[in-house]
C-alpha cells in the first residue's frame, strides 16, 4: 500500500513539474497560394516565461516541399519572457495541395 502511495505522489510531483513549463507555440507561412518553383517561408514561433531548451530535429522532413534553407534558433529576450523563433525556406516543383507536416521540437529534454 506505501508503494501505490509513494508511486502516486511521484507521478503527481512530475505532473505539476510538466505543467510548470508555460508556452505558446505558432506557426506562419507568408502565403496560401505557390506558383511552381516558388519558395515558401515556414515559422515556429515560441514563447515562453523562461529559458528553455529547445531541440529540433537534425534533418528536418518537409515531403514533398524541399528544403532551401533552415536558420538557427533566433532568442530574444523582452518585457519578461523570451522568444525563440525558427525559419525554414522551402520550395516545391509540382502543381497540387500540399500541407506542411508536423514537426518535432524537444523541450527541455523531452519529445
Amino acid at each position: 500500500m506505501k508503494k501505490i502511495a509513494l508511486i502516486g505522489c511521484f507521478l503527481l510531483g512530475m505532473s505539476q513539474l510538466i505543467a510548470q513549463v508555460d508556452f505558446d507555440l505558432k506557426t506562419a507561412v507568408d502565403t496560401t497560394q505557390l506558383r511552381i518553383g516558388e519558395q515558401l517561408n515556414y515559422s515556429i514561433q515560441l514563447k515562453s516565461d523562461s529559458i528553455l531548451d529547445l531541440t529540433f530535429t537534425e534533418k528536418p522532413i518537409f515531403a514533398p516541399f524541399e528544403l532551401l534553407e533552415e536558420s538557427p534558433l533566433d532568442t530574444i529576450q523582452a518585457q519578461g519572457h523570451y522568444l525563440f523563433t525558427k525559419k525554414y525556406a522551402l520550395i516545391q516543383f509540382d502543381s497540387g495541395a500540399y500541407w506542411l507536416p508536423s514537426q518535432k521540437i524537444g523541450i527541455n529534454g523531452s519529445l
